[in-house]
Order: C-alpha cells, then sequence, then structure tokens
C-alpha cells in the first residue's frame, strides 16, 4: 500500500505522475495550517520526485518542482516542536482505525497530526532556481 491509497482526492496526481508514487522521503515543507474552529490543518510541501512527462505547460515554462497541498480535517491531535527552514524532512503517513496519522520529522523539526482523514487539496507546478531556492508558481 502506498502512501496514495491513504489519502483521497489523488486521481490526477496519479495521472501527473502516469503509474510511478512520488516518494514523501525529501520533502521540502513550505508551510503548516492549523484551524482550530474548524479543526483541519493543511501542509503545503514541494515533493522529491518530478514527473517523468510533465504537461506541455510545464516543460514550456521549465517547471522543475510540484507542491502539494494536503488537507487533514478532523484533527484530534497535534503536536510541533521545532520550526526551521532545515531544507527537507521526511513526511510519513498511517492508516490509523480512527483515521490518519501524519508526522514530519527533520533536523529541526517534529509534526504529528492524527485527524478523520487526508485529502489532496490542490498541487501546482513551481520553478526553483536552486542557487537562492525561490519559488515561482506556474
Amino acid at each position: 500500500m502506498s502512501w496514495l491509497d491513504l489519502v483521497d482526492n489523488t486521481t490526477e496526481l496519479e495521472k501527473l505522475y502516469a503509474g510511478y508514487v512520488p516518494s514523501i522521503s525529501g520533502v521540502h515543507l513550505v508551510g503548516v495550517n492549523l484551524y482550530h474552529n474548524n479543526s483541519f490543518s493543511v501542509f503545503g510541501f514541494s515533493l522529491p520526485d518530478f514527473p517523468p512527462d510533465p504537461p506541455e505547460k510545464w516543460k514550456s515554462s521549465e517547471v522543475n518542482v510540484v507542491q502539494l497541498n494536503m488537507k487533514l480535517s478532523g484533527v484530534f491531535g497535534f503536536s510541533m516542536r521545532g520550526w526551521e527552514d532545515s531544507g527537507f524532512a521526511d513526511l510519513q503517513i498511517a492508516r490509523l482505525d480512527e483515521g490518519v496519522r501524519v508526522t514530519v520529522e527533520s533536523e529541526s523539526i517534529e509534526l504529528d497530526v492524527t485527524a478523520n482523514r487526508a485529502r489532496i487539496n490542490s498541487f501546482a507546478g513551481y520553478i526553483v532556481n536552486p542557487e537562492r531556492e525561490k519559488y515561482r508558481n506556474c
């Protein structure tokens, strides 16, 4: 079972990667939002793997990174230690009897969220200049 089997709304992402499951080890975590009143969290992260045959628009724009927004609904556990842009982190998703558990670990951050469900809200192609590590949406 891959991480894509534990997350809803993955059809378009699976089409983009044409049957290949992109790794979630070595993601670049770009944001974490927690919404107390509605009990959900949104993670933004860039995948370490780029699709083998990206859309023509991405090719012509020189897009080189896929960034996802993943929403965790019905959050019932949240802990976080540290926050620094240390570059890359390992993300793990596991099924629980009562939902899913998402953990993110790097040298400078530990994040642990349990929720009823996880879904891909959106994804987009970005251009990352490795020298400046700046993102530009395409």
